[in-house]
């Protein structure tokens, strides 16, 4: 296989630059998808309540979430349908297209999607922007876009983050104490500080009741003990030069 323009070349010590091994890198684990970043957790909420969901992807680089997102909204209820779809494959576009990005939104609103999933970037403000113009809910992703992006606030649930401001203190402390080490450190549900997780729930706190938080938390804990999101119909891993 081709080396993807999305991700660095790799080598036996993990991500290679110019002058071989990158010293430091905390790669995110593409663990399985929401079940990754998250994922599992909105679904463990939504998929109670809703039937229809439309997931974007930035670019076909990125099937962990979306085929995570379906697995996990599958799992809490069987007869969700996801509706899912990527803004380009050209990785320059796939990330930067607003205008695309609320276009396939609103024609996933228009086959009734209840709930819109982003993980495209700045493509993915067009997909909120649907959510929000649709009075739909909507989902973030990597940092909290309710601060991020305060424009679509009244529409967010919640986001799939990436925890950036907890694990870059934490790798820094570990440079500080002399305990980082070359190489790369994977960042999952089972790291410490927990390199995945959810968003506050912000103005819609309402609708998560006590009964689906407790769903939330088992998932996360499912995850933390190795639980496989990937094991189901959502696509999660494929060769994408083919």
């Amino acid at each position: 296989m081709s080396q993807h323009p999305y991700y660095p070349p790799q080598g036996p010590q993990g991500p290679q630059g110019p002058q071989g091994p990158l010293p430091y890198a905390t790669p995110y684990m593409p663990p399985p998808g929401p079940f990754r970043p998250g994922s599992i957790k909105p679904i463990a909420i939504l998929a109670i309540i809703f039937g229809v969901f439309g997931v974007f992807g930035g670019v076909c680089s990125i099937p962990q979430y979306m085929g995570g997102f379906e697995n996990g909204a599958l799992s809490v209820n069987p007869n969700v349908k996801v509706l899912s779809d990527f803004v380009s494959t050209d990785i320059t576009k796939a990330f930067t297209d607003p205008v695309r990005g609320k276009a396939i939104a609103d024609q996933m609103v228009s086959q009734k999607a209840d709930v819109l999933f982003q993980v495209a970037g700045g493509s993915g403000q067009g997909v909120l922007q649907a959510a929000c113009d649709n009075n739909l809910l909507g989902i973030g992703v990597d940092v909290d876009q309710y601060l991020s992006a305060p424009a679509y606030q009244k529409c967010l649930l919640t986001s799939a983050e990436k925890k950036l401001v907890d694990n870059t203190a934490s790798a820094i402390q570990r440079v500080v104490d002399k305990s980082a080490v070359g190489g790369n450190v994977f960042l999952s549900a089972t790291s410490t500080p927990p390199g995945i997780g959810l968003a506050p729930y912000h103005d819609l706190a309402s609708m998560v009741t006590p009964e689906i938080q407790a769903k939330v938390d088992a998932a996360f804990e499912a995850l933390k003990g190795g639980l496989d999101p990937c094991k189901g119909p959502g696509k999660c891993f494929f060769d994408p030069d083919k």
